[in-house]
């Protein structure tokens, strides 16, 4: 009903951040999926076969999936509205966004993770995940050049 109901009341320009925002949501519940059937099997869990194993096996892309679904409700709204932003080519306004997600990631807020003998436990502090920190803060400044460029692009001579 609420996915129904994000679609009756946007535009449809922009039904793809409706699309992107539900990504995060979708691959946390998978994962919860994966999960709850390693335990139910008792044949091994996440932490047992350790991520270095994913690197050889069709399990691979299961690190990404835990990292996506690590601070997944923050995730769907900043890149929902990052989205928007960019269709709207409000460029600096959707920078501002990706600069939210990079700082929550410094802190480990999203995308951090280790994998205990529990399972899969946030990994908070200082500078957890630095690549995703950084790739974000890239894209915001990716953004803000585009800003720069299309505002210089638009003053008359």
């Amino acid at each position: 009903m609420i996915t129904a109901q994000a679609f009756q009341v946007n535009r449809k320009e922009h039904y793809p951040a409706i699309v992107l925002g539900l990504i995060p949501g979708i691959v946390a519940w998978g994962l919860l999926l994966v999960q709850a059937t390693l335990a139910a099997t008792g044949t091994f869990t996440l932490h047992n076969v350790g991520l270095d194993a994913f690197a050889t096996t069709a399990l691979a892309p299961v690190a990404g999936l835990i990292s996506l679904e690590r601070g997944f409700l923050f995730t769907c709204m900043i890149w929902s509205a990052a989205t928007v932003h960019i269709i709207d080519r409000k460029f600096l306004a959707a920078a501002v966004w990706i600069g939210i997600a990079a700082v929550l990631s410094w802190f480990g807020l999203m995308h951090a993770y280790e994998l205990t003998p529990q399972g899969i436990a946030y990994d908070y502090g200082f500078n957890v995940n630095p690549g995703v920190s950084i790739g974000y803060l890239l894209f915001g400044l990716y953004l803000v050049l585009v800003h720069l460029l299309l505002r210089n692009e638009c003053e008359p001579d």
